[in-house]
């Protein structure tokens, strides 16, 4: 198997992992919308609805429990639906052992 033919299955996991993740957030995001709903009919006081979903959260726990991402570092980012998230790769023009880690977002 040739180099190449390795990095292009580590990227397919690593796609395959994505997905996982996206789905993971998708169906928390959906309880969110669920549970803020159903707060609201619930209550008349809208501030107190507002106060009640802005606490809503996914605890590192539950990211850690996904065992792809036990042992990584995870940046959780809250963005609309459609975003692009571009990482470039961290020692692209940088002298050996030195990295540059940036995070480059887009959304429509």
């Amino acid at each position: 198997e040739s180099a190449e033919d390795s990095i292009r299955k580590e990227i397919d996991a690593h796609r395959e992992s994505a997905k996982q993740l996206d789905n993971y957030i998708d169906r928390l995001s959906k309880r969110i919308r669920e549970y803020t709903v159903s707060q609201q009919t619930k209550t008349q006081d809208d501030e107190k609805s507002n106060e009640c979903s802005s606490r809503l959260y996914v605890t590192k726990r539950e990211i850690s429990s996904l065992q792809n991402y036990a042992n990584d570092t995870v940046i959780a980012i809250r963005a609309p639906s459609g975003t692009s998230l571009e990482v470039p790769n961290p020692d692209e023009g940088m002298r050996p052992g030195m990295r540059r880690f940036q995070i480059y977002l887009t959304s429509p």
